[in-house]
Parts: C-alpha cells; sequence; structure tokens
C-alpha cells in the first residue's frame, strides 16, 4: 500500500516539475523597460502630459531616483516614475540626470 502512495506521489511530481518551470521562466525583452536617473534641481514640476501647459502631480527633488520610460518621450519632456513619492508623469529631459545600469 505505502509502494503504492509513493509511486503515485512520483508521478503527481513528475507532471509538477515541468509545468511549474514552464510557468516561471521570463519572457525575452529586447530592451529595457525602463531606466534610472534623478533631477539635476530641486522642486522639478512632474507633469501630466508632456507640455508646459499641463498642471503638475508633483514635485521632484535631487534627491528622489526615478524611472524612466523607454521610447516614451515627446516634446523635450520624458514619461517617468518617481520612486520616492510614486507620482508618475512627464518631466523635462534636460532637468534628468541618467544613471547607467
Amino acid at each position: 500500500m505505502l509502494r503504492k502512495i509513493g509511486v503515485a506521489l512520483a508521478v503527481v511530481a513528475g507532471m509538477l516539475v515541468p509545468a511549474t518551470a514552464h510557468a516561471a521562466a521570463p519572457a525575452a525583452q529586447p530592451w529595457p523597460a525602463y531606466g534610472w536617473a534623478q533631477f539635476r534641481a530641486e522642486g522639478v514640476r512632474i507633469r501630466s502630459c508632456a507640455s508646459t501647459g499641463c498642471p503638475a502631480l508633483g514635485l521632484g527633488y535631487t534627491s528622489h531616483f526615478v524611472n524612466w520610460y523607454c521610447f516614451e518621450s515627446s516634446n523635450g519632456f520624458i514619461h517617468i516614475h518617481d520612486n520616492t513619492t510614486g507620482v508618475d508623469g512627464w518631466s523635462s529631459d534636460s532637468l534628468l540626470w541618467y544613471g547607467c545600469g
């Protein structure tokens, strides 16, 4: 009886391993979804769209780390997420210092 239970468990375990390994494989991505940056000045406006005419959603400071989204830029603005405040919006590209790695 114990042998039958052991065999049954081995069969079930054998079926689960390939499914788990397959589900854990990450999808290949040809470029990074984002990079990181810091603000070059204090009180940089994070706007709701890529224009100085758009309302500010928050302010960025040199101590804040932000993520910027690849291929999301317009009119000299880049789409960012301020990791310190949680604000997601647009900031002037010239007011960001971009890190590597």
